[in-house]
Formats: structure tokens, C-alpha cells, sequence
């Protein structure tokens, strides 16, 4: 199983800037995550990731673009990244803003803990200002871990909270994990929301990772009570492993949310380890 993680943030707006919901972030960016396989520890230290996304959104009677670049970089202690620096650029429908991850994951027995500051700046149109992300994994017994994460991010004009509960189970080479999203962002009550993960090693060559999301403001259109944004996000993507420390990736996904958005992607990730 590849040890790496492709974050895909998926940040929604519209040709002017809306109040933003964190499950724009939250829900797509769980749903296209490939598991640390934590149980299986490589001997490189460097970890150099790049991830591009294109995708053809509709919205209402507008269809429009969106794209992401994403270049990653990570120090890996034990094959866990810590630490790495994460830069994202995004073009939606022609605006374009920039985002600053850094984060780790470190280890402790059977404990993983693993954090995240994200930047935005102050000359941005719909991304966050700020973001801090923590999350907690523990060893429950044999290859089951349970974890539990917290999430805050700071947008003009609302905050918003989320706790993201779930498992993971490790299987050989494969890995499934389900997890649960309350998502409360301030003036506009709370989102629920559900996303399951699963990573299958086909071959020794080849990956298929599949995930899914069912709930409300995935990605947050329209300001509306969260009944009135129910919605669903399915993604697969195929990995081929190059070399043993290098591979390719290819994916699609298709999202849809109530009234009237939709959304399709295909993405391209390259990572090499040294």
C-alpha cells in the first residue's frame, strides 16, 4: 500500500465571493484522502507530491471552470510526514487565490496525532483566512483504529467548527475507513454529514481507491439552512506504482448538491519518495 496522502481541497464559489462553509474543504478533501498505511514504515525521508484538478461545474444556469495545483513537500520520520509544507493554487471561473498548509503526523505507541495551520491572507476572494486542524488516532485493538478530529476555520464573514469522528481498519495492504462530520458555522447552524474511504492493492503495481460522501453543505452554494443543501460526492482513482518509491495517479469524481449544483473532476497526481 503507498504511504502518502493526496489532499484535494475542494473550495466552492461562485463568480462573487459567498459565505463559505468548511464541508467545501472538509468533504471533498476526506473523500479523495488516500490512508496513511501507519502499520507499514518506508526508509526514504523526502516525499515530494504534485496534484492537479480540472472539473466542470454547473450552477444553476451557469457552467463554469475550476481548477487546483497543489505541490507538496514532506520529511518523513518513520514514513510519517513531519513535517510538510503544502502550497495549493485555485481558478474559480477565472478568480484565482493561493493557500499555505503546514502541518505533521507524530507518533507515540499506538497513538498518532497529526496537525495542520492553514493561510490564506487577507487578498483572497473565497478561500479561508486561517485554518487549524487536529486529529487524534488510536490503536482500538488488532487493525482497528478510532480517531477523532477537530477543525476550525476562519472565513469573511463566518467561522465555522467541525469534529470528525470515525475508524479505520487495516487489512494486508487494503484500508476502510468511515467517518461522521458536525460541521457548525456561526449564524448558520449545523451540517451533518457521513464519508467512507477505501484503499485496495489490486496488485503490487496498482492501487483503486474509492470514496464516497452523503450529506449536507458539501460545498455550501447557496446560503441555505442545511436541509435545503443535501448533496453527495463519489470518487475512484487508479495508482500505478512506477518504482517502488515513485507512482502516477488518475482520477475522476462526480458531486452533485441541492438546488442546482454539480460538479465533474478529473485529477493527476505524481509522487516520488527519496
Amino acid at each position: 500500500m503507498i504511504y502518502f496522502l493526496t489532499l484535494s481541497i475542494a473550495l466552492c464559489a461562485l463568480l462573487f465571493p459567498f459565505p463559505s462553509s468548511a464541508e467545501q474543504i472538509q468533504g471533498e478533501r476526506q473523500v479523495k484522502e488516500i490512508i496513511p498505511m501507519i502499520l507499514k514504515m518506508p526508509e526514504e525521508k523526502f516525499l515530494t507530491d504534485t496534484y492537479y484538478e480540472y472539473s466542470w461545474v454547473h450552477i444553476g444556469p451557469r457552467e463554469i471552470v475550476w481548477r487546483a495545483l497543489t505541490n507538496r513537500f514532506a520529511y518523513l520520520v518513520e514514513g510519517l510526514e513531519c513535517p510538510y509544507v503544502e502550497i495549493t493554487n485555485y481558478e474559480r471561473a477565472g478568480i484565482k487565490d493561493y493557500v499555505l498548509n503546514m502541518g505533521g503526523t507524530v507518533k507515540s505507541g499506538d497513538s498518532y496525532l497529526n496537525g495542520e495551520i492553514g493561510f490564506g491572507g487577507d487578498n483572497i476572494n473565497y478561500v479561508y483566512r486561517f485554518q487549524a486542524f487536529l486529529e487524534y488516532t488510536r490503536k482500538a485493538f488488532g487493525y482497528l483504529y478510532w480517531k477523532t478530529g477537530w477543525h476550525y476555520l476562519h472565513y469573511n464573514p463566518n467561522d465555522v467548527f467541525i469534529f470528525s469522528p470515525g475508524l479505520t481498519y487495516y487489512y494486508g495492504d487494503h484500508c476502510f475507513s468511515v467517518g461522521y462530520n458536525a460541521a457548525y458555522t456561526q449564524d448558520r447552524g449545523t451540517a451533518h454529514s457521513g464519508v467512507t474511504t477505501m484503499n485496495f492493492a489490486l496488485t503490487k503495481k496498482l492501487n483503486l481507491t474509492f470514496g464516497a460522501a452523503v450529506g449536507e453543505r458539501l460545498y455550501d452554494i447557496y446560503v441555505l439552512s442545511p436541509s435545503k443543501q443535501y448533496g453527495y460526492i463519489l470518487y475512484n482513482r487508479f495508482t500505478v506504482h512506477l518504482t517502488k518509491n515513485s507512482g502516477v495517479g488518475v482520477g475522476y469524481s462526480y458531486s452533485k448538491e441541492n438546488p442546482d449544483f454539480y460538479k465533474r473532476s478529473a485529477d493527476l497526481n505524481f509522487f516520488v519518495r527519496f
